[in-house]
């Protein structure tokens, strides 16, 4: 009888998969479904959580796309444990650091993962009205979305536009939907120059203009 190793079991294998699904890059496509999802998701807890997760996952892309690494080193990066940017905290540092943006989105990132973490570990019940998060809310800014905008067909308003009066929920959701757009944008944009193989010049980004 054949034994699997550690490695290989079928167990093992299951949980590389379904980790691998964490790590798929964001599209157009991905984007509608993922707001179809947050706008049927009625627990305030639900939604800060999966907010949070989406523009984390589009911070990661922004970040990955403004590296030049090989796929080893981008899962020594990112994915292995104790990879030095596996957590967001990392991310929003690196971020910085790397010029990607300016203090405004350095903060609203702070601001998401921080409410994120309170949604996610808080045993007792809360909600964005919850007086210490609504308190956080009231401190992030909306961001200016990065073109090309999605526009209402009836309006030809924005569609990411943050109504006045909004509650600290959708004032939250609405930051997010933006952070996370501006970021997949950034991360489009930015593009690598190939190296011209008889000169040996290695290669380059060129970065879009750096997001407030």
């Amino acid at each position: 009888m054949q034994i699997l190793s550690r490695t290989d079991s079928p167990m093992t294998t299951a949980l590389q998969a379904l980790a691998y699904l964490s790590r798929q890059e964001p599209t157009p496509e991905y984007f509608v479904a993922f707001h179809d999802e947050i706008n049927a998701e009625k627990n305030d807890r639900g939604a800060a959580i999966l907010l949070a997760c989406n523009v984390e996952i589009c911070l990661r892309f922004a970040i990955d796309r403004n590296l030049t690494v090989g796929s080893e080193a981008h899962k020594e990066l990112f994915h292995t444990g104790g990879a030095p940017l596996r957590s967001f905290e990392a991310k929003i540092r690196i971020g910085y650091n790397m010029g990607l943006y300016r203090d405004q989105t350095k903060h609203n990132l702070d601001c998401i993962k921080g409410i994120r973490n309170a949604f996610a570990h808080a045993v007792i019940p809360i909600k964005f009205e919850t007086p210490k998060v609504k308190a956080v809310c009231d401190t992030m800014a909306m961001p200016e979305i990065c073109y090309p905008q999605a526009l209402d067909a009836t309006t030809l308003e924005p569609r990411g536009a943050l109504p006045v009066g909004a509650t600290s929920r959708l004032k939250f959701q609405k930051i997010c939907e933006a952070i996370s757009h501006n970021l997949f944008m950034f991360g489009t944009a930015s593009r690598g120059i190939p190296s011209d193989p008889e000169v040996g010049v290695p290669m380059k980004r060129i970065m879009p203009k750096r997001l407030p």
